[in-house]
């Protein structure tokens, strides 16, 4: 409660949490989604000389 207080008192809101949000917290944490990543397609660099004329 104190630290809650304090941060208050800097215009910061803290909100103690519940059981529930502390597993959901935790799990979120250590069991992180895979990030929705789209890959690009492979670029192969053509490094032919140029023929002279």
């Amino acid at each position: 409660d104190h630290l809650i207080r304090q941060a208050g008192r800097l215009g910061i809101k803290f909100k103690q949490l519940i059981t529930p949000e502390l597993i959901n917290l935790f799990y979120s944490i250590y069991n992180p989604e895979r990030p929705a990543v789209k890959k690009e397609p492979e670029v192969i660099e053509d490094n032919k000389p140029a023929a002279s004329v």
